[in-house]
């Protein structure tokens, strides 16, 4: 599959990456224009959570992130389908545990369908 119109978009992202210390990027635009793709591509080579929100109750969503970070953190177990943590915040402070012990790409796609079910997700994380 050829990658098109996105190498500067994708170089930037590499630059980012290669700085030391933590970095967040927010990629924003219209929809079906590539972002995911982009996202997808970037990480592909990297350890990495991808996570795509949809259009669920907070507690499905927190449901499916828990899980997410429980396949990160054990690659080569399935978690259990009704694992999750008590709250998003607890979540995320797991997240950020992981990424002390290794540098981590976190993808937090379709993110405002999630803030849409949890409002306070942006000031969480």
């Amino acid at each position: 599959m050829k990658f098109i119109n996105r190498e500067q978009e994708l170089d930037h992202l590499l630059d980012l990456w290669q700085r030391p210390g933590a970095q967040l990027v927010i990629v924003y635009g219209r929809r079906r224009t590539g972002k995911t793709t982009l996202l997808a591509r970037f990480v592909q080579d990297k350890p990495h959570l991808f996570w795509i929100a949809d259009r669920f109750p907070a507690s499905t969503l927190l449901g499916d992130f828990s899980r997410a970070i429980y396949r990160l953190e054990h690659p080569d177990m399935m978690p259990s389908s009704d694992l999750t943590y008590p709250d998003w915040e607890m979540a995320f402070r797991a997240l950020g545990l992981l990424a002390q012990e290794r540098r981590i790409a976190v993808v937090l796609d379709e993110f405002p369908y999630a803030v849409e079910a949890e409002p306070a997700l942006p000031s969480l994380l």
